[in-house]
C-alpha cells in the first residue's frame, strides 16, 4: 500500500459533499487511477526536474526506430531483442525523447555500471548510483533489482520512468516489489528472452516488439561461431559429497559416466584468434553493442 503521504485525495463531489477516505492503492496502480474519471487531488508525483542534453547518441537501425516507435505508443511494455542487436540504444534514445526522469534497474553491478558509462557518454549530466554502498540520486539513476526494492518506498513518485534491463530477473514477490512500489507511469522492459510468467506483463505492460533471430541483418551482430567442449569433471572427494553416514543410500559410488559435461556457448571470437569459453560472470552480463 502506498505510504499515507502519498494518497490522493478525493476532490469535491457536484453534490458538495466529500469521499471521507482517501484512495489507497498499490504505486503501481497510480497509472490507472490517472486514467479514470475521478476527480481527485493528486499529491503523489515527485518527480524529479530534468533537461537532458545529448552527447552522442547513436544512429538507431531500422528495426531499432521499430522497436522505439512501439514503445512510444503507449509508454509501456517490453521490447524483445537478441543479445548485442542494440536494445541499450534503444533505451537511450526513449531517454532522450521522454526528458523526464528515469531509474534504471539491473540485475547485476556490473550491468549497473555498464549503464552509467553508457549513459555519461550519451548525456552532459550527472548519472546517480544507488547500490554498492553508493547513495546518489539524480534524474537519471541506475541501480539494481536488490537495492530497488529496498529503496524504492522513498523513491517511488521520483521518478517518471522505469527501464528494467534483463526484465526476465523481475517476476517475484521479492524483485517485483521494484516494479509494484513505483508509481512511475512509463515503464520499459528489455530483454532477449522474456519470462513464461505473465507477471512480467503486469509490471511493465505487454510484448510490444520482438525481433526474431533469424530476421536480425547479418551485420548487426559480431561474428562468432558455436563450439562444444566436453569437460571432464573430477571425481569428488566421496566423504564431502555424502557425508560420514556410510549406511545412507546416497553414500553408492558416482557414476562416472555422469561426470563429463559439455559446456554449450563458448564463443569464438575472430579477435582474440581463440576459442575460449565463457566464464560464469560473462554470461551473466553480457557484452552490450
Amino acid at each position: 500500500m502506498l505510504p499515507s503521504s502519498w494518497r490522493a485525495t478525493c476532490a469535491q463531489r457536484p453534490t458538495g459533499t466529500r469521499i471521507p477516505a482517501a484512495v489507497v492503492c498499490d504505486a503501481i496502480h497510480y497509472h490507472t487511477l490517472q486514467s479514470t474519471r475521478i476527480p481527485f487531488i493528486d499529491t503523489i508525483p515527485a518527480w524529479l526536474p530534468t533537461s537532458l542534453s545529448t552527447l552522442h547518441l547513436k544512429p538507431l537501425r531500422d528495426y531499432q526506430q521499430e522497436a522505439k516507435s512501439a514503445w512510444l505508443q503507449n509508454k509501456r511494455g517490453m521490447v524483445v531483442m537478441p543479445t548485442g542487436t542494440g536494445k541499450t540504444e534503444v533505451a537511450l534514445s526513449i531517454i532522450a525523447e521522454l526528458q523526464c526522469s528515469v531509474l534504471i534497474v539491473c540485475p547485476l553491478k556490473a550491468l549497473m555500471y555498464q549503464w552509467k558509462e553508457r549513459l555519461q557518454q550519451a548525456f552532459d549530466c550527472k548519472i546517480g548510483v544507488i547500490g554498492d554502498t553508493h547513495f546518489h540520486l539524480q534524474p537519471l539513476t541506475v541501480t539494481t533489482y536488490k537495492s530497488a526494492c529496498i529503496h524504492m518506498p522513498k523513491l517511488g513518485n521520483q521518478f517518471q520512468c522505469l527501464i528494467f534491463d534483463e526484465c526476465h530477473h523481475l517476476p517475484g514477490p521479492v524483485l517485483g516489489d521494484s516494479a509494484r512500489m513505483s508509481a512511475a507511469p512509463y515503464r520499459l522492459g528489455l530483454t532477449a528472452t522474456p519470462a513464461e510468467s505473465t507477471d512480467c506483463e503486469s509490471l511493465i505492460g505487454p510484448i510490444i516488439y520482438m525481433l526474431p533471430l533469424d530476421q536480425v541483418p547479418t551485420d548487426s551482430l559480431a561474428k562468432h561461431r558455436v563450439k562444444r567442449i566436453p569437460v571432464e569433471l573430477t571425481k569428488l572427494n566421496e566423504s564431502n559429497t555424502h557425508g560420514s553416514d556410510k549406511s545412507s543410500s546416497s553414500s553408492s559410488p558416482i557414476n562416472e559416466k555422469r561426470s563429463k559435461l559439455c559446456l554449450e556457448g563458448c564463443v569464438c571470437r575472430e579477435r582474440h584468434g581463440a576459442c575460449r569459453p565463457q566464464s560464469a560472470e560473462s554470461q551473466a552480463s553480457p557484452h552490450r553493442h
